[in-house]
């Protein structure tokens, strides 16, 4: 009985998190949207982005539209 309980509890907890975090990335979208680094994209010298960038590299994208 307590183990089902313990298990209730814990898919509980897991679906919580689960919903915040998407609660949370629907934020950063919507921050992204109006100009916001709100992510605190780094460039190769730790310094934060003042603008939304994208993560992946210009020269990994290239590689993905020629392939």
């Amino acid at each position: 009985m307590a183990t089902e309980m313990t298990r209730e509890k814990l898919e509980t907890l897991v679906n919580s998190v689960e919903a915040l975090e998407e609660n949370v990335n629907k934020l950063h979208d919507a921050l992204e949207k109006k100009g916001v680094n709100s992510r605190g994209t780094k460039d190769i010298f730790g310094r934060v982005f003042s603008m939304p960038v994208r993560v992946t590299a210009p020269a990994a994208m290239a590689a993905q539209t020629q392939a």
